[in-house]
């Protein structure tokens, strides 16, 4: 049995593979994204054919394969 814990308020785009033990809560998911197994997302943005493989700051957007934090969301 796997466990993913996912929020009403995740917007997840086509393609996305969720891997068992994934929480994820108020963040975007690009397409053909991929949140780790035991991986958090929390308010941040997982860009397009990423794959987070350790936790993913809040207010952050991260992207690669293996995804890096590329920014804040605030910053410009």
């Amino acid at each position: 049995m796997t466990f993913q814990q996912i929020s009403s308020d995740v917007k997840i785009g086509q393609s996305v593979k969720i891997a068992p033990y994934a929480n994820i809560n108020g963040c975007t998911t690009g397409e053909n994204s991929r949140p780790g197994a035991f991986v958090e997302v929390q308010k941040g943005v997982l860009g397009a054919g990423s794959t987070a493989t350790k936790d993913v700051c809040q207010e952050t957007i991260v992207a690669g394969n293996p995804a890096r934090i590329l920014r804040g969301i605030d910053e410009r």
